[in-house]
């Protein structure tokens, strides 16, 4: 079995990935100059505001110089027998490191040789502030070894917030460790030598610290000297344990606070300027603000939770997986509006789509992983922006179930290559081939529209096969087709392009596992290249040449002739007067009288539709009514018939009693019965109008009720079950349906005038309606001839036991107040 290619289905490939790269660039460049940057680590605060919900580090203890210890010791700075003091207290009650957040390069008199002397102690960790290359370099306490010599610089964004720990650094080829990273040595037992310096981390014992990039996470072109990492704040906002000076000094301190732990000493006091911003200032607004003594805290506790707790330390993507990342947001982007139709759809899975970036970013991010998310959803939405664009664009040039251009887009190529024809010197044709699937509807309806859309998919891709060019062939209609033919030599180049367009649809067409055959018509419309032509004229040329190769059943193709030109003038003419007479209610209504052949007595009226147009006079439904069903005028038109004949018909029933079991026929058409909601409009109508459905007979003929056989049978049962009667009109005309008369829920066959024509002459007329009435006999039928016009045929037909006529014999169609009349007559 043939495998149909959807390849004309889904463009989206393509489009999605041009609407994602356009995406990625456009988004990887601004990130390129910084433009994002502000976003992202705004970004990056609300996620460490919404994961930093822990308890302080209980290692580490803060004794904080407040406003009211500065006032109390009525000096600032602070004397060196006071910070001297303080460390002999602290030391008594064996912490395992102390760290000196204040700068004493300058002595501070009294107690300054006591403070060296407290300094020196091997477990206590001075600063010094080493600046930028050199500059507002502050040095540490004189006579203090190396090893107990951090640097307390902190690393400041451009928005004044503190997110990065810088650990380790170099200048002019000296090393200089943080006053963290040396306060979590020394808590850990370790020294410098602990630590391996590579390109990019930091490795102490079996951790690692991977150092930031210029363009890590969120950042771009961020000066990443040194070795930085981001700063994971352990407990958000929360401060840890807290003494204050006095309360140190006064011993108001209890030991098992400070046995064993960090102890930072360092400044609280707003008056001292080292108040920082932090990721959690926006929390409280701009003015809470964190101690730079508390920022080292937090610094330290995530070195050592690195080391003893196995904490992640917070990791990037390299800057091309990041970009791939970015992309791939792009591509689900730009995807969704071509997988979705509506724009309410599209809206839904938009919102599911960022959700799911920005839901996997927050997970990746409580794993220690920073994604961009600014980038990333800018991604996802500006290709999904696009995308909708190009999708409209393309909708408005292609036929969505297709791919094939649509009749703007097939006309603008027709218009180029007859501009491209006129620059050739020599005689060639181009040629406009319509194309029309014969009784597809039938085939939809019968087999189901997901097969008929298989069909049309699998009917364009062998078009397409056959005319590689892009956009020379288009749908224009539901089952309708064109085809532009350029560089023909003669007609007979045209003739075998054409049968060779046929040969490729001759072939079976899948649908699931069967095999489907369909029989087109072709109508062509040559034009020579040196010929001037409108590009509407061309294409209503071919259009009317397949209509006659349609009206003829030709299986072949017709071209266009000027012949043809004024039969579609007069079809023109026709639908469009047609239609101001639908809209106008001046198609009106005559009955025609139906007899008893037994009694000659009238038993009820067959409904006609009359046309009466003021420049052409009559115009007979034989010409009005295929017009009316191929534009869908029928459906209007027969509607209004349907409920002005049961009015008539109720008000016969009211006005003469005698006749309240009056008969009316209605012809229906099988588009009327082919209609959703059918059914229920004729029950509208008889409750409306107050008429039984027995007194109401709806005929439709034997050729339409055998185009779609198995639709007929279900809404004639629905009809028969209001009470309805059901009339086969014309029969006999159309032998197919002896094998589905049946089934048919019909009580009553119509024999075709043309057999009742000269039946007193003709034998083998006789024959057939002999055959007509004996075969309704058989299956409980009632017999109605139609086109009686001689006292011969009426004694024949009787003679048969035809049961009812109707004729010019009886009466011409009369209009309802001349039937009133014939009715009060034959009382």
């Amino acid at each position: 079995m043939k495998t149909i290619k959807r390849t004309l289905r889904f463009p989206s490939l393509q489009y999605s990935f041009l609407s994602s790269l356009l995406a990625t660039i456009f988004v990887v460049v601004l990130g390129q100059l910084g433009m994002m940057q502000f976003l992202e680590i705004e970004a990056y605060d609300n996620l460490t505001k919404l994961k930093s919900q822990g308890t302080p580090d209980s290692r580490l203890l803060i004794v904080e110089v407040t406003e009211l210890d500065i006032q109390a010791q009525k000096k600032w700075p602070l004397s060196d027998a006071v910070i001297s003091d303080l460390l002999e207290k602290l030391q008594q009650h064996q912490p395992k490191v102390i760290g000196l957040d204040i700068y004493r390069d300058i002595p501070q008199p009294p107690g300054t040789n006591k403070l060296l002397k407290q300094l020196q102690s091997a477990n206590v960790i001075v600063i010094q502030h080493i600046g930028c290359n050199g500059f507002d370099y502050i040095p540490p306490p004189r006579d203090v070894a190396e090893d107990q010599i951090g640097f307390s610089d902190l690393v400041v964004d451009s928005d004044g917030v503190i997110r990065r720990n810088l650990m380790f650094a170099t200048l002019d080829d000296q090393e200089f460790h943080s006053f963290s990273l040396l306060l979590g040595l020394k808590y850990l037992d370790l020294d410098i030598n602990a630590i391996e310096v590579g390109h990019n981390y930091l490795k102490i014992e079996n951790s690692m610290f991977r150092t930031l990039q210029h363009d890590s996470g969120g950042y771009q072109n961020i000066d990443a000297a040194g070795y930085q990492t981001m700063l994971q704040y352990q407990a958000g906002d929360g401060d840890f344990s807290k003494v204050t000076l006095t309360e140190v000094l006064n011993g108001q301190l209890r030991p098992e606070m400070v046995k064993d732990k960090i102890v930072l000493v360092g400044m609280t006091a707003p008056s001292t300027k080292d108040m920082l911003l932090t990721p959690f200032s926006s929390k409280l607004g701009n003015f809470h603000l964190m101690p730079g003594v508390v920022i080292h805290g937090h610094m330290t506790s995530q070195i050592i939770s690195r080391i003893l707790d196995d904490q992640k330390g917070i990791w990037y993507l390299p800057q091309p997986i990041e970009i791939l990342w970015i992309w791939m947001c792009s591509v689900a982007g730009g995807f969704l509006p071509w997988r979705f139709k509506s724009s309410q759809a599209i809206g839904i899975s938009f919102a599911f789509g960022l959700s799911v970036i920005s839901g996997s970013i927050i997970v990746i991010f409580f794993q220690s992983g920073w994604f961009p998310l600014v980038a990333s959803s800018s991604s996802f939405l500006l290709a999904n922006i696009i995308s909708i664009v190009n999708r409209n664009l393309y909708d408005e040039r292609y036929d969505e179930l297709t791919r094939l251009s649509k009749p703007k887009l097939f006309e603008k190529t027709i218009k180029k290559e007859l501009l491209k024809s006129l620059e050739k010197s020599e005689i060639q044709y181009l040629a406009v081939v319509y194309l029309d699937i014969d009784k597809f509807r039938l085939l939809n309806e019968s087999l189901g529209h997901s097969c008929g859309d298989s069909i049309l998919i699998e009917l364009a891709e062998r078009l397409n096969d056959a005319i590689p060019d892009r956009g020379k062939v288009a749908r224009i209609g539901g089952d309708e087709f064109a085809i532009l033919l350029t560089d023909l030599d003669d007609l007979s180049a045209t003739k075998s392009a054409i049968n060779y367009l046929r040969e490729k649809i001759s072939h079976a067409f899948s649908c699931g596992e069967d095999e489907i055959y369909i029989e087109t018509q072709f109508g062509v419309a040559l034009c020579e290249n040196k010929q001037i032509i409108s590009i509407q004229n061309l294409l209503q040329n071919a259009h009317t040449a397949m209509y006659q190769a349609k009206n003829k059943r030709l299986k072949q193709y017709e071209i266009f002739s000027d012949t043809m030109q004024l039969l579609d003038t007069d079809r023109f003419w026709l639908e469009s007067h047609l239609r101001k007479a639908v809209k106008d209610n001046k198609i009106f209504i005559e009955y025609q009288p139906l007899l008893s052949l037994e009694t000659q007595k009238i038993i009820g009226f067959e409904a006609l539709a009359r046309w009466e147009d003021p420049e052409r006079g009559r115009i007979s439904p034989v010409n009005f009514i295929p017009i009316a069903e191929e534009t869908g005028l029928i459906i209007p038109l027969g509607e209004r018939i349907m409920l002005d004949t049961c009015q008539q018909l109720h008000n016969w029933q009211r006005s003469i009693p005698a006749y309240s079991s009056l008969l009316m026929s209605v012809n229906l058409s099988i588009y009327q019965l082919e209609q959703e909601g059918f059914v229920q409009k004729i029950d509208d109508i008889l409750k409306r109008t107050g008429i039984l459905g027995s007194n109401l007979k709806l005929e439709i003929t034997e050729s339409a009720a055998m185009s779609n056989i198995e639709i007929v049978i279900q809404r004639l049962l629905s009809l028969k079950d209001l009470g309805l009667k059901i009339g086969i009109d014309d029969f006999g005309t159309g032998y197919s349906s002896l094998s589905y008369l049946h089934r048919l829920p019909a009580d009553t066959l119509k024999i075709d005038k043309s057999f009742i024509g000269n039946i007193e002459n003709a034998s083998e007329n006789i024959e057939i309606v002999k055959t007509v009435i004996s075969l309704g006999n058989n299956l409980g039928m009632e017999l109605v001839a139609e086109g009686v016009e001689t006292e011969e045929q009426l004694s024949l037909l009787q003679s048969l036991d035809c049961h009812y006529g109707q004729g010019y014999f009886f009466s011409r169609p009369l209009s309802a107040k001349a039937a009133t009349d014939l009715l009060k007559m034959t009382l």
